[in-house]
């Protein structure tokens, strides 16, 4: 082993015998503390929280030490979980009826349509792409990209799709009903394209 790791001999066994040193050992005496203050909380307690708890109990340690001894142990705590942001639920807002009724399977070209917006993060911020599909072909019939979401970005969406499919008859259009689907230049554009 010596050989491999390039050591000489008597350097390795000097090394080996060496006694520990005082800070070792105290450091030892400490972790020993640390692991108690840790499985008394139940192991959630972080660094901070262990080192507040040693130093009530009259073992005079710094944050420092005790992040580093707790890291080297693996004792980590239980964190702070973040909180989801929560939206006020509104009245429901039903622009259309739902039509297609969970039923996804469509005998012609431009029947149904099924539309969404998704977004995608990008380095230059938030980029948001409105597509159209066929339901028969699973093809894309239209879409539109922006740097918003907004009503406008849904009617491009519609319009490509209307302009390449050129649907001859009324065609069923499918969404969330987002705010971006639902509102009135929507419906309106809707039932002029259709």
């Amino acid at each position: 082993m010596c050989k491999t790791l390039q050591v000489h001999f008597s350097g390795y066994y000097a090394w080996a015998k060496q006694p520990e040193s005082k800070r070792d050992i105290a450091n030892k005496v400490v972790l020993h503390h640390i692991k108690e203050a840790y499985e008394h909380s139940g192991r959630i307690y972080g660094y901070r929280t262990v080192t507040k708890d040693l130093v009530a109990s009259g073992i005079g340690v710094n944050k420092k030490r005790v992040a580093r001894l707790m890291g080297e142990a693996k004792l980590f705590g239980a964190g702070v979980k973040q909180r989801k942001p929560r939206y006020k639920k509104g009245k429901r807002h039903v622009a259309h009826p739902n039509h297609l009724g969970q039923c996804f399977n469509v005998q012609e070209p431009n029947h149904t349509w099924v539309t969404d917006i998704t977004y995608i993060k990008t380095y230059e911020g938030w980029f948001y792409l409105a597509v159209v599909l066929d339901l028969f072909s699973r093809k894309i019939a239209g879409w539109a990209t922006s740097h918003r979401m907004t009503t406008g970005l849904a009617l491009k969406a519609l319009e490509m799709a209307t302009f390449r499919q050129k649907p001859h008859h009324e065609v069923i259009v499918h969404s969330d009903q987002g705010s971006q689907y639902s509102s009135y230049g929507t419906v309106q554009n809707s039932v002029s394209i259709g």
